[in-house]
């Protein structure tokens, strides 16, 4: 994602209940939908599939404890992480990312 993009999508500050969303927690995020979207995929998959190159740094830093290390090489979600995908479902909508048949529930 270039950083263009990324300054155009950040969401800003100040939503009640919601937190900001840094560009980090953006490809957090864009991990994390495509794990509740495509199920158990390698970091590599993740990379390929979102042109992610740090793909594979977020799902094993896990900074917001949204993945979980299936097996070696596969990473899931964590219930925490379907969570913030949903909290977040509409920012996702804003970002092209998700679309409208996103709608679900779960």
């Amino acid at each position: 994602m270039n950083s263009a993009r990324e300054a155009a999508t950040i969401i800003r500050g100040g939503s009640s209940g919601v937190k900001l969303l840094t560009a980090y927690r953006e490809k957090a995020l864009r991990c994390a939908f495509l794990l509740d979207q495509a199920g158990e995929l390698s970091p590599s998959k993740v990379r390929d599939q979102l042109g992610e190159p740090k793909a594979a740094s977020i799902l094993q830093r896990n900074v917001y404890g949204w993945f979980v290390r299936v097996k070696r090489g596969v990473y899931g979600l964590t219930p925490e992480g379907k969570q913030a995908v949903l909290m977040y479902l509409p920012y996702l909508k804003q970002m092209g990312i998700a679309h409208q048949e996103s709608d679900r529930e779960d």
